[in-house]
């Protein structure tokens, strides 16, 4: 699965309720899809388990397709040798999943 389907996946779910709300702006949904980017990365950066992030994943709901979409995505990509190396494969990871979110959200609206 790509980072885009990834961010497709995560905007859609993160959308629908904010257009019938029209509260939060794309920004804010992509930033709150970067920061669980984040989370994901840094765990697969850092040598969580892929099967324990897993088990973290929602049982129902339309997030556990973005969630699994997420660390599928982080998990193919390699972990970094030094503490630099992961630190910039976290955050090119949240630029990534960020800008594919925000292009994701222009298509659609």
């Amino acid at each position: 699965m790509s980072i885009r389907l990834a961010a497709a996946l995560l905007s859609a779910t993160l959308l629908a309720p904010a257009a019938q709300a029209q509260v939060a702006s794309p920004q804010v949904l992509c930033g709150s899809m970067g920061e669980l980017a984040v989370a994901v990365m840094q765990n697969r950066q850092y040598g969580v388990p892929r099967e324990d992030m897993l088990a973290l994943a929602p049982e129902d709901g339309r997030e556990v397709r973005v969630f699994r979409a997420l660390i599928a995505e982080a998990y193919a990509l390699p972990v970094q040798e030094t503490r630099t190396g992961r630190e910039d494969a976290i955050q090119g990871f949240r630029a990534a999943i960020e800008a594919s979110c925000i292009q994701t959200i222009r298509g659609i609206t």
